[in-house]
């Protein structure tokens, strides 16, 4: 939307217009103050559902498998990075990344009566 026409817009509907631009490419804002969320790592967007990105989903897969295994946080991200597996913004991993991953993918699937695969 043109600057002109979100001001006037915000103006119509009472609304503050956004003063600054947001970081990152994939954040977005709505203009009844609603924020878009990026979907799960593993998975993206298109044509407005949500669908398997492979790239993202391979790495996944292998988070859960080694911490099934019982490596830690801190080894997943040494084998990860070892073999060159970068995460959604091209960086190197963190343990505190994948632990934030594993343990929102393990509540999604307990609010959906699932078991993490």
């Amino acid at each position: 939307m043109p600057e002109s026409t979100l001001k006037t817009y915000c103006r119509k509907n009472n609304l503050k217009p956004p003063t600054e631009v947001l970081a990152r490419p994939s954040s977005k804002y709505h203009f009844r103050k609603k924020e878009l969320s990026q979907p799960s790592y593993g998975f993206t967007t298109l044509q407005g559902k949500v669908v398997i990105e492979p790239k993202e989903y391979e790495t996944l897969l292998m988070m859960k498998d080694l911490k099934q295994q019982g490596h830690s946080s801190y080894q997943i991200q040494k084998i990860l990075n070892s073999e060159g597996k970068l995460t959604r913004l091209g960086k190197k991993w963190s343990y505190q990344s994948i632990d934030l991953i594993l343990k929102r993918n393990a509540i999604k699937a307990e609010t959906k009566n699932v078991e993490p695969s």
